[in-house]
């Protein structure tokens, strides 16, 4: 059976580098300190709201906050 996940992880996952570690923790894999999403790094618009607000990947200091994910136009 798949393992279901929800919103929340889903979008904390987003800053998280292709090996799995959080944008500064160490990656043996990476070589050193992660780099986070190369993807998608923070500031990256991501979709817009009902009205018409910016959805953006927030920094990861702020990833916890959802007003961070949304900058008003």
């Amino acid at each position: 059976m798949p393992r279901r996940a929800s919103l929340e992880r889903i979008l904390l996952d987003l800053h998280r580098c292709e090996h799995g570690r959080l944008a500064g923790d160490e990656c043996l894999s990476c070589g050193g300190p992660s780099a986070g999403n190369l993807i998608l790094p923070p500031g990256t618009l991501i979709g817009h709201t009902l009205y018409g607000d910016r959805i953006v990947v927030p920094s990861i200091q702020d990833h916890n906050d959802p007003e961070s994910w949304i900058q008003a136009r």
